[in-house]
C-alpha cells in the first residue's frame, strides 16, 4: 500500500510500508521537491526539546491542513507528521 502526504493542496511525499504502532502510524517516506520548502518545519518538530521548549520558527498555517491520502483518493486530515532525518513519518 502506497499513501500520500499533502499539506492544503501540495503533494509532500509519498508514504510506503504504513503500518500501526497502536499510538500512531508509521511508514517510510520518498519527498517531493515541494518538501524542500518545509524543511524547517519537520525538523523542529523531530526534535523533542525544542518543539515544546521553543516558539515554532515558522508560519502558524504550517499546522493545519494536513492530509493522508489513500490509493483510493480519499483523504484523512491528520496533525502534523513528524519526519526523521532518514526518512521515517509518523503521524496521528
Amino acid at each position: 500500500m502506497t499513501l500520500k502526504l499533502f499539506h492544503e493542496h501540495k503533494l509532500i511525499g509519498t508514504i510506503e510500508n504504513p503500518t500501526s504502532d497502536e499510538l500512531a502510524f508509521v511508514g517510510d517516506i520518498t519527498f517531493t521537491p515541494t518538501a524542500d520548502g518545509y524543511k524547517e518545519l519537520f525538523a523542529f518538530f523531530n526534535d523533542d526539546e525544542k518543539r515544546w521548549t521553543v516558539e515554532p520558527p515558522f508560519k502558524a498555517e504550517w499546522l493545519d491542513n494536513w492530509f493522508i491520502e489513500n490509493e483510493q483518493g480519499n483523504r484523512d486530515k491528520i496533525a502534523v507528521p513528524v519526519i526523521n532525518a532518514d526518512g521515517g513519518i509518523w503521524w496521528r
